[in-house]
């Protein structure tokens, strides 16, 4: 399979993640607060699913670039579903349109550095782009909530941040997936 088609399946592969990341993610609402599933949970378990995109695709990710391509086709994937269904929740064009800007690139951002780390075919640092992954996807969530918890003054630098942070990251990735 080329890459064109890789990428697809990836997408494809992403957008159905988003099923196992809801059911794992209602299973643990009721036991922490609702801060906790924010912060630390939904990122670890919509971090985690995604990852199993990735080894779905294993056999397609032969070195750094085309992991960082795949992971971040997978994340645009999962991003993309989110975030028609928080449209489809709320109703709001709006938020859809923040978060077109905002979390569908940190879920490509994060997905991809992770397809980095399954790039190099060792365990250990693929292990280690997970876990960044993960910090990239709280620190992300910790900047969403900042409003929530300090106010509307954070709300600017806030936006700001959650737009340059995953732009920042995919840049970085565009960089280093050739090496």
């Amino acid at each position: 399979m080329g890459l064109g088609k890789a990428a697809v399946a990836a997408f494809a592969l992403g957008a159905l993640t988003v099923l196992p990341a809801l059911v794992l993610g209602l299973s643990v609402q009721g036991s922490i607060s609702s801060l906790a599933n924010t912060l630390v949970a939904a990122p670890a378990i919509e971090e985690m699913v995604k990852a199993l995109a990735l080894l779905l695709m294993i056999r397609f990710i032969r070195n750094v670039r085309r992991g960082a391509i795949l992971g971040v086709s997978a994340g645009a994937g999962f991003g993309t579903v989110e975030n028609l269904g928080y449209f489809i929740a709320s109703g709001d064009a709006g938020l859809l349109l923040l978060r077109s800007f905002t979390t569908l690139p940190l879920h490509a951002a994060a997905t991809g550095v992770l397809g980095w780390g399954m790039g190099t075919r060792n365990g250990g640092v693929a292990a280690v782009c997970l876990l960044a992954a993960i910090a990239l996807h709280m620190a992300f969530n910790a900047l969403a909530v900042s409003v929530v918890l300090w106010g509307e003054w954070t709300s600017l630098p806030s936006l700001l941040l959650r737009i340059a942070v995953p732009a920042a990251t995919l840049a970085l990735l565009a960089r280093h997936a050739g090496r």
